[in-house]
C-alpha cells in the first residue's frame, strides 16, 4: 500500500467517524485522542483476528466436517453477512488489501 492509498484510507475513516485522528502539520503527523482511541482499537482488532486465524490454523490435520445449525433463514443470512464483513475488514487490515 503506497503513501497515497493510505492518506485516502485515512480520509475516509475521519469522514466515517466524524472526526480528525491525525494532527497534521507541514513538520509531523501526530494522533489526536480520538486517533489514539481509534488505533488502539485496530491493534486488538488486528490481534483478535490473528488469535481467529492462529485457532483455525491449529485445526490442519484434525477431523474435518459440517456444522449443522437450526435457525431461520433470515437470522442466518443476518450472521452469515456479519461475518463475512468482519473477516473481510480484519483480513484486509491484517494484509493491507
Amino acid at each position: 500500500m503506497n503513501t497515497t492509498d493510505r492518506v485516502v484510507i485515512i480520509a475516509q475513516l475521519e469522514e466515517h467517524l466524524g472526526v480528525q485522528l491525525l494532527h497534521r502539520s507541514t513538520r509531523k503527523l501526530s494522533l489526536t485522542e480520538a486517533g489514539e482511541r481509534c488505533f488502539s482499537k485496530a491493534v486488538d482488532a488486528l490481534a483478535a483476528a490473528q488469535e481467529a486465524e492462529d485457532s483455525v490454523s491449529e485445526l490442519q490435520g484434525k477431523p474435518k466436517g459440517y456444522l449443522k445449525t437450526h435457525s431461520t433463514p433470515k437470522k442466518t443470512d443476518d450472521l452469515y453477512n456479519h461475518f463475512g464483513r468482519m473477516w473481510h475488514r480484519a483480513i484486509n487490515n491484517i494484509y493491507g488489501q
